[in-house]
């Protein structure tokens, strides 16, 4: 890339900001990756109907990660669509966790 010249030389601090200005310009951006990949979804999240959402937020010591049970509207590739309270919310995969109540809950 660059060698590095002795301090001593004069004029090096111009003569290095040269050579860092040319090296720069001849650098070339890395093209975007995408994803190839997809997302693994665990069967009993992809047709459950209600989930618990984790609460993304510091809290004290014992205090519940999760909320809900919420009924699940829609699924989606990476969301989940859930009826939280009367309002509609599209929320993370990764944030959500199947519930596991009892059929009379």
């Amino acid at each position: 890339m660059m060698a590095p010249t002795p301090a001593s030389s004069p004029g090096s601090a111009q003569d290095f900001a040269s050579r860092l200005k040319s090296a720069m310009t001849h650098l070339q951006p890395v093209p975007h990756r995408s994803s190839l990949w997809k997302t693994f979804v665990s069967q009993d999240l992809a047709d459950c109907s209600r989930v618990f959402i984790r609460v993304d937020a510091v809290h004290p010591p014992v205090t519940q990660p999760y909320q809900g049970p919420y009924r699940v509207l829609r699924h989606a590739r990476k969301t989940v669509t859930v009826d939280r309270n009367g309002s509609t919310d599209a929320v993370s995969i990764d944030r959500v966790n199947k519930t596991c109540l009892s059929p009379e809950a």
